[in-house]
């Protein structure tokens, strides 16, 4: 559907340009794209439509307790933004973190965002893996409206 690289600093501008076009996403400045792409390059990703990028996924891998993997923000430009492809966005990101050792994965939603609700469905299906509602966390955590999701857990042979 689309194709899949890792991120590199120059793509930021490009990248905050779409996440305050996605409905769903923060709008952060760029120099905060800039760092997390520059501190975690191999936990994101930025999906192209051959040319330019037209969607991200940020992610991290948790210190503490390195197989979860934190989606912090993902968002696709408004014109590419279907519930295919944000379940292929995910499955892709999620997907290279199992491999790499990730068995859960954590991903706050905001409620209205039903494109990334049915998505998280379809990813766990495909992956024989569960969806549970973690709670809402506090309003200084997290966008107001919003529910914490966990999927998990994953193994290697399903990917």
């Amino acid at each position: 559907m689309f194709d899949y690289r890792a991120p590199d600093v120059i793509d930021s501008p490009a990248i905050r340009s779409i996440a305050v076009q996605d409905n769903g996403a923060y709008r952060n400045s760029t120099g905060y794209y800039l760092t997390f792409f520059r501190d975690f390059p191999r936990t994101s990703l930025v999906a192209t439509d051959g040319k330019r990028p037209i969607g991200f996924v940020i992610g991290y891998r948790r210190p503490a307790e390195p197989g979860d993997y934190v989606i912090a923000q993902h968002a696709l430009l408004p014109d590419f933004d279907t519930v295919e492809a944000r379940t292929s966005l995910l499955t892709t990101a999620i997907r290279g973190q199992v491999r790499a050792g990730a068995r859960r994965v954590e991903l706050a939603v905001p409620d209205r965002d039903r494109t990334t609700l049915a998505a998280l469905e379809r990813v766990a299906e495909e992956q024989g893996a569960r969806v549970e509602t973690a709670g809402r966390p506090a309003t200084t955590a997290g966008p107001p409206d919003c529910s914490l999701f966990l999927l998990g857990p994953f193994t290697p042979a399903a990917n």
